[in-house]
């Protein structure tokens, strides 16, 4: 899967976009600042994001499970 993005201010777009569940707008700005870009982002392992603060194992494992 390979996605362009047109600026480092919209990766919070395209992951509201994708309709994660348990991911709220609170998260998306979050996630931007931690991973930079999605492909960062689709390379976490489930470990990784269950130890971010704050983030559960449901809310992880919708993540990842969009990713694999």
């Amino acid at each position: 899967m390979q996605l362009k993005i047109l600026n480092k201010n919209s990766l919070d777009k395209v992951i509201f976009a994708l309709g994660i569940l348990n991911v709220g707008k609170s998260w998306e700005k979050y996630w931007q600042k931690k991973y930079l870009n999605l492909t960062n982002l689709m390379n976490a392992t489930l470990d990784e994001l269950v130890n971010l603060d704050d983030v559960g194992q449901i809310t992880a494992e919708s993540i990842f499970r969009l990713f694999i």
